[in-house]
């Protein structure tokens, strides 16, 4: 596509627009607790601009980019911007280039990068950030289900199968995931404990699905394997992924 045709591409709804929607949406859940509202307010930018999540980096970059993104939350229009001009095959600025971060953006075509940059230049921070940010935990029934379809998916009784394949789900959580949940629980660790935990397996966690890996059952035979085998699992007890068919039904019943 041209740089012309793009400029010639539907125009974009105004952020006062957008916004009106997203808040309307917020107000509607405001009930939600606070640390699921940046993903919900992403959700409906999406929505309104018809533009797709960003590609969540591989687990052992995400929590360096989340830290440059909220560094600089502007950075994010900064990339995506560099990665127009290279799907366009217009000259790039080498020197802002960095292709971690523009790599979150290889989804969108170039029509979906023009209306994402003809935004306010807040926006593509605003759903980067909620696109590579730590999930809420799931719940304690939610973590044992996921133990059990793992090792079902696993096809193995072996009990030291079993446990290897329990650790592999409980690191897969502690990558993706923070430490807190949707609604309080009573736990028997202190918060400092439970920190102390996610940041052990999070160091170990390439070591722990190659360990699994290893085993050679059928939820891979290669660490990144595993991983994506075992995240894809997961993905039904991820309250983040729940947003757009919520927000679609809210939607349709505004606008009827």
């Amino acid at each position: 596509m041209s740089q012309s045709s793009l400029w010639a591409a539907e125009s974009t709804p105004s952020l006062a627009e957008v916004h009106r929607d997203v808040y309307a949406w917020m107000e509607k859940t405001n009930s939600t607790r606070k640390q699921l509202r940046s993903a919900r307010s992403a959700v409906a930018l999406r929505v309104a601009y018809d533009i797709p999540d960003v590609i969540r980096p591989h687990y052992t970059q995400r929590h360096r980019i989340t830290d440059l993104l909220n560094h600089d939350p502007y950075r994010a229009y900064t990339d995506a911007k560099q990665q127009l001009y290279v799907v366009t095959g217009s000259a790039a600025d080498i020197g802002q280039r960095d292709d971690r971060l523009m790599a979150l953006w290889d989804d969108y075509t170039p029509e979906q990068l023009y209306r994402l940059l003809s935004s306010d230049h807040r926006v593509p921070g605003w759903i980067a950030q909620a696109g590579c940010a730590d999930f809420l935990l799931p719940a304690r029934k939610d973590h044992k289900a996921l133990n059990g379809m793992a090792i079902h998916a696993a096809g193995s009784r072996d009990k030291a199968t079993r446990h290897v394949i329990r650790q592999s789900v409980t690191t897969v959580l502690a990558v993706e995931c923070g430490i807190d949940q949707l609604s309080h629980a009573n736990h028997k660790r202190s918060r400092q404990q439970r920190l102390q935990d996610q940041r052990r397996y999070r160091h170990h966690a390439t070591e722990l699905f190659t360990a699994a890996a290893a085993l050679k059952t059928a939820l891979g035979t290669t660490a990144d394997a595993v991983y994506e085998t075992l995240f894809e699992l997961a993905t039904p007890f991820i309250h983040e992924y729940q947003f757009i068919d919520q927000y679609l039904q809210f939607a349709d019943s505004a606008a009827s």
